[in-house]
């Protein structure tokens, strides 16, 4: 059965203004697709959206035909906005290393079909990087900043550092996502959600793999902006993302309590408690369905 979002419909070349105001109000779901063809793409994006996703990424790295003209057809021909990323090896994506100028050009010319957001990484070299979201900014694409720590979870502390980081690059949204192995790591993410909340800059801060997965759900509860999940789990990415069916079902439950997301959000301390009492004290996390040691 077709599953559709309880927020105001999102049309597929929403300004980004436009959605970041949506996403002020409560979080917005992103399926993250990975295919190899722009049908494929299609096919999956209109799964998506009927499953109840606000929002789509779009992996450039993992298209085999990488033309601008293909790019800008996948993105104009989308039903649902996109978020255009282009990883690089260093970052677990597949686009080849040592080619940093074709990576972004491609970037940067997928802006002329104007996807809601472009998405480029922290790491970048300052100057790509500055050129990158002045380009966004002069056509009105919003810009999403990421950091990645693929090995670990520093102290909440530094993740705020990071975030700090992020928020003076000019961008929109900030995305830091880690790789928790214990416990201390999922209350360090917490307590980082927790604290940047109030900033001006909206963010997704969560973990990846099966310690993390817990946090797609739970970061936005505390105040995330969005959350990225799969159409189905694949357990051999190693990112342990939630299905769209699975987080819109949670996403809706949340948005009929009596005040909606205002009123869960303004339990947040409440919320964070018990969370850090979960992960101290539970072994078995829902979405995996397997003991993890920590």
């Amino acid at each position: 059965m077709t599953q559709k979002s309880l927020l105001s419909p999102l049309k597929p070349k929403s300004k980004s203004n436009t959605i970041i105001k949506l996403m002020k109000k409560q979080p917005l779901i992103c399926t993250s697709i990975t295919a190899s063809t722009a049908g494929v793409f299609m096919s999956k994006t209109k799964i998506a959206s009927n499953k109840g996703s606000d929002i789509a990424e779009l992996r450039i790295d993992s298209l085999k035909n990488q033309s601008p003209e293909n790019i800008k057809k996948i993105i104009s021909a989308s039903c649902l906005p996109l978020i255009v990323t282009n990883r690089n090896k260093e970052n677990r994506g597949l686009f080849p290393s040592g080619n940093e100028q074709k990576r972004l050009s491609l970037l940067l010319e997928s802006m002329e079909a104007k996807p809601a957001f472009i998405d480029i990484e922290l790491h970048t070299e300052e100057k790509d990087r500055i050129k990158i979201i002045d380009a966004a900014k002069k056509k009105g694409i919003g810009i999403i900043c990421s950091y990645h720590d693929f090995v670990s979870t520093p102290s909440s502390e530094k993740i705020i550092k990071i975030f700090k980081e992020v928020s003076n690059t000019g961008a929109d949204i900030a995305k830091l996502v880690f790789t928790p192995h214990t416990k201390k790591d999922i209350v360090n993410i917490l307590h980082a959600v927790e604290y940047v909340r109030y900033d001006n800059m909206p963010s997704t801060i969560f973990g990846m793999g099966d310690m993390g997965q817990d946090t797609r759900i739970l970061s936005p509860v505390l105040g995330s902006c969005l959350t990225y999940c799969s159409i189905k789990p694949d357990p051999t990415n190693g990112l342990s993302q939630v299905s769209v069916k699975d987080t819109r079902a949670i996403f809706d439950l949340l948005t009929k309590q009596k005040k909606g997301w205002t009123s869960v959000r303004k339990e947040h301390k409440e919320l964070l408690a018990l969370a850090i009492t979960e992960f101290m004290s539970k072994e078995n996390y829902p979405f995996i369905g397997r003991l993890i040691n920590a």
